[in-house]
């Protein structure tokens, strides 16, 4: 999980020094599902990698301005986010 954590924040800061746009949205849309499947196959929830997802998520709702499809899915995978994140706590 820490490899995986360390190249999910260097990808997001990475996609961050590119200017807002739809390509960026669903670069980010992408990079927190891929996150997603690395915490599932990890079988660990890491507050880190969450963190992580959820300011990819957010961010992607603010390039995703003007894109409908596109800020409905990143709003949709940040619902998601906050009720898996609810689970936790509530475990």
């Amino acid at each position: 999980p820490l490899k995986v954590q360390h190249a999910g924040a260097e990808w997001r800061e990475a996609l961050l020094k590119t200017p807002p746009s739809e390509t960026r949205a669903l670069e980010l849309i992408t990079l927190e599902s891929i996150l997603v499947a690395a915490e599932k196959k990890s079988a660990a929830s890491e507050p880190t990698l969450k963190a992580i997802r959820f300011d990819l998520l957010n961010q992607s709702i603010e390039d995703a301005k003007g894109y409908p499809d596109l800020e409905s899915t990143a709003y949709l995978a940040l619902i998601r986010l906050y009720r898996e994140n609810q689970r936790d706590e509530d475990a």
